[in-house]
Formats: C-alpha cells, structure tokens, sequence
C-alpha cells in the first residue's frame, strides 16, 4: 500500500496532518475513525477507549479548562492543574459526560512547530485505567513530536 493511499484512509492506525505535513503510525493500538479538516476522532483495542486530536495555534498557552460544556451532549472540564511535560507539552487529567455516560481521561497541548500544536487526549468509561491513559496519550505525544 503506498503511503499516499494510507494517508487517505480512515480506520488505520496511521496519522495525516497535510497542514503541519506530519505523518506517523498511532502507538498503543489507536486507530482514527473520523477527521474533519483540524480533528481527528479515534479510539483504542478497547471499546471504551476515545482518542482526540486537534490541531490548535500556537497561540494557545495553556491547556483548556474547559473543553465542550453541553454542546451535543457532552461536557468535558480539566481536573485539578496542569503539568509540565517532555519537550515544552503541558498536561491535565480531565473528565466529563456523554450522553448520560461518565468518562475520564489525560489531556495535553502538544507543541509541533512555530504555528501549530495539538491538543491530543486520551479517555475512556473505565476509570480504573488512569494511569494507562496518561501513558497513551504521551505516547501519542511522543510520536507526533518525533514525526515534526
């Protein structure tokens, strides 16, 4: 399969951004399902696993407190302060509601170039896996850090 081909298709594990002209395989087992122009939707091995990507200015400064609250059902707040991660990323643990349903998860703003970053989270129903969460989503961090 060339790699024009896979940049195309939705359902792989692969990511596209051909504004920031970053390409890379998702770690963890993450595929993407859906893109509409700046966001990707996607999830995990697990049904109850939720991958977004969204690309930001870099005139963002800090993570967002609040991401959605009440559009389409859903309602998403940070969780306590962000923290400073690897390579100039910012994080923050987050929860929410959707359609009835609670969710939690690890948000971070993800520096790429002098224009762009990314607002990447991981989430799931199953707040058990916290830290697994975190895990993922610095993975993915990691990963469109190297491919910039």
């Amino acid at each position: 399969m060339t790699h024009q081909i896979l940049k195309n298709r939705l359902g792989t594990p692969y990511f596209n951004d051909a504004t920031t002209d970053i390409q890379c395989c998702l770690p963890e087992g993450l595929i993407i399902y859906s893109y509409t122009g700046r966001i990707w939707l996607g999830g995990g091995e697990r049904p109850t696993d939720l991958l977004y990507i969204e690309r930001v200015s870099a005139e963002v400064q800090a993570v967002p407190t609040i991401l959605a609250d009440g559009d389409i059902d859903l309602t998403l707040v940070s969780v306590g302060t962000a923290e400073q991660l690897a390579c100039g990323a910012k994080g923050v643990k987050v929860a929410g509601n959707y359609r009835d349903k609670y969710f939690g998860g690890y948000l971070s703003l993800v520096p790429i170039n002098e224009d762009f970053q990314y607002l990447v989270m991981v989430a799931g129903t199953n707040l058990v896996n916290e830290e697994r969460q975190r895990s993922v989503c610095r993975s993915v961090q990691d990963s469109l850090q190297i491919a910039a």
